[in-house]
């Protein structure tokens, strides 16, 4: 199962599942995700521990 694939399916599970996709590509464009979908985020690699605290700041 693919990353877009896992998150599909995560979100119709529970759709207030914060997710956060990490991805080595360099924009969020480049990596399937719904982005109208309140708790998800995207962070590109490489990623410092600040921004995601911040990222997570947001739901918890």
């Amino acid at each position: 199962m693919d990353g877009a694939t896992t998150i599909r399916t995560l979100q119709n599970i529970n759709p207030l599942l914060p997710i956060i996709a990490v991805s080595g590509l360099v924009t969020s464009e480049q990596v399937p995700l719904d982005k109208t979908a309140e708790y998800t985020a995207f962070l590109p690699k490489p990623y410092s521990s600040f921004l995601l605290h911040e990222v997570q700041s947001h739901w918890f």
